[in-house]
């Protein structure tokens, strides 16, 4: 199929180029995307003291969904 590589396929790539070994996937993808929620949350806080109007969606809800999907909540 075209497209990006799955996560597989792209840590075992990762590990034949670097020849290290990925250690705490999970660990990371979690930390990732929680740290993205929280950098998005800032700037959407920062623009609304701006005085400009928000989106009628929520941004976050993305990253809140897959935070569920990993965390299976």
């Amino acid at each position: 199929p075209e497209g990006l590589p799955g996560r597989e396929e792209t840590i075992e790539r990762y590990e034949q180029i670097t020849n290290r070994r990925v250690k705490n996937f999970f660990y990371h993808d979690v930390f990732a995307i929680w740290r993205l929620a929280v950098v998005s949350i800032r700037v959407q806080i920062n623009v609304k003291l701006m005085g400009y109007p928000l989106p009628d969606f929520d941004a976050n809800e993305y990253n809140f969904e897959r935070l569920r999907n990993l965390l299976t909540l």
